[in-house]
């Protein structure tokens, strides 16, 4: 009767040990806890390299209770939250001292592209400087030092083009024309003439108009025309039409087909149309090295 009770104490005390171990190991709650701290602290913008020690050590944590490590839990645990508090000081460091001279950068970068960018390259940094005040709104001010730091590059770039469109900008102004002579070694009847011609006005407005007409392939006729109007500006050496109005004067096709054992030219007319423009579909790009190398000036 005693060695049965001395038995059962045992046993008891063995489970009061355990429970004291387990007591004092980290609880899912607690890891709980961890992940809703560093997932705000993923959101607050820190950039990753700031927050691997502790994503990884928060992971080795769970898969260590999973695998009942209490020990390797307690460790990956503190290592956690020892980098998460680092991180945390960083982001306090950055919200006090480095948000005042974030505003003012901004500040410096958005009168430097009012005064000193024009049209298109004004343009090009504006959508930058936007996600820098948004970023800086979020008190994201670690990314908005990497934002602004391209900012910086893009600047200086975009000064460079700027000087190179105004050099070009007198030069483009006229009517430039390509064309293309379409033939075939293989049969002679293959005969059409492709052209494309962009016009660019002092006023800022541009036409580009698109047509072929004649013979083009063995069993195919074709005779259609397509004409673009709208503004045009240079950024760099790059000149881009942006189109709001779109015209099909004609789209007119004919087709080789065989009936009866005789071949028959049957036409395949599309309707015209004349549209108003507002998506950017018909926008066209022209650099001013591809206008010289394959158009002539009229």
């Amino acid at each position: 009767m005693n060695g049965a009770f001395m038995k059962k104490r045992i046993f008891f005390s063995a489970i009061a040990i355990a429970v004291v171990l387990t007591g004092c190991g980290v609880s899912k709650k607690q890891l709980d806890s961890a992940s809703e701290r560093l997932d705000k602290l993923t959101s607050s913008g820190l950039p990753d390299s700031l927050l691997f020690t502790a994503k990884s050590d928060l992971f080795d944590a769970k898969q260590a209770q999973k695998d009942n490590q209490g020990s390797l839990v307690k460790e990956c645990y503190k290592r956690a939250i020892e980098a998460m508090e680092n991180a945390e000081s960083v982001l306090t460091q950055s919200l006090s001292e480095k948000k005042p001279q974030m505003v003012n950068r901004l500040a410096a970068l958005k009168e430097s592209a009012k005064t000193e960018l024009t049209g298109m390259h004004q343009t090009a940094i504006d959508s930058v400087l936007d996600s820098i005040n948004t970023l800086i709104e979020k008190d994201w001010i670690l990314e908005a030092e990497k934002h602004a730091s391209f900012a910086d590059t893009l600047l200086a770039s975009l000064k460079e083009q700027q000087v190179q469109a105004t050099k070009l900008r007198g030069v483009i102004l006229g009517t430039w024309k390509f064309e293309k002579h379409i033939t075939s070694s293989v049969d002679y009847t293959v005969d059409a003439k492709e052209e494309k011609i962009f016009t660019f006005l002092p006023d800022g407005k541009a036409t580009f108009v698109e047509q072929k007409k004649g013979k083009s392939g063995h069993s195919l006729k074709e005779d259609w025309r397509f004409e673009s109007y709208g503004t045009w500006d240079i950024k760099g050496d790059t000149i881009h039409v942006k189109t709001s109005r779109f015209a099909c004067v004609k789209q007119n096709f004919e087709e080789e087909k065989m009936v009866n054992g005789k071949p028959v030219w049957e036409k395949a007319n599309k309707p015209t149309y004349d549209s108003t423009i507002t998506d950017g579909s018909q926008d066209r790009f022209v650099t001013y090295t591809s206008l010289m190398d394959d158009f002539k000036k009229n």
